[in-house]
Parts: C-alpha cells; sequence; structure tokens
C-alpha cells in the first residue's frame, strides 16, 4: 500500500507502486531511475521482474492519484531507502 512503513519486503511492491505513478504522469520510471542513481543501470527487464512479484505479493493498485496518494508513494520510495528516487520524482512533478 502506499505509505506503508518498510518491513523488509515491500521493495518490490514500491517499484509497482512507483511504476502506477509513473505511467500515471507520463514519466517514464526506467529513464528516471537511471537520471538517479547514474552508477547503476536499470533495465526494462528488472522493472517487470519487480512488477511480477509485486503482483504476486499483493500490491496495491492505485484508482486515485490525488496528492494524498502520490505523497504516499513518494514516502514509500524513501522507506525502501530510495531517497535520490524519490527527491528527483518530488522535483519533477513539482511537490
Amino acid at each position: 500500500m502506499p505509505g506503508q512503513p518498510c518491513d523488509g519486503s515491500i521493495t518490490s511492491p514500491v517499484f509497482h507502486l512507483y511504476n502506477q505513478l509513473c505511467v500515471h504522469l507520463g514519466i517514464n520510471p526506467i529513464a528516471l531511475y537511471n537520471e538517479a542513481y547514474d552508477d547503476h543501470v536499470f533495465t526494462s527487464d528488472q522493472l517487470e521482474e519487480n512488477i511480477r512479484f509485486a503482483e504476486w505479493q499483493g500490491v496495491a493498485v492505485i484508482e486515485i492519484f490525488d496528492i494524498a496518494t502520490i505523497a504516499n508513494v513518494i514516502a514509500s520510495i524513501h522507506e525502501v531507502n530510495m531517497h535520490q528516487l524519490a527527491n528527483l520524482l518530488e522535483e519533477r512533478i513539482g511537490i
């Protein structure tokens, strides 16, 4: 769920939520990740693998992208210690 505290098993669901938000906003999730972490190459295969695993785990599907939900997705990204990605996303969308 967006905003869920980290319990060590939410990394893939957070990638799924991040992807949902990027698709909604028209942002390329792979390009943004690679911009945030230029020392690591993130691929579409890796994103797809995370998405499949998150769906197996039972990730939430966002139906309404209001400011609170967007903020919770960003909080989830912070929860899994992807602070640079969360900060870049915030900057990109003006939050």
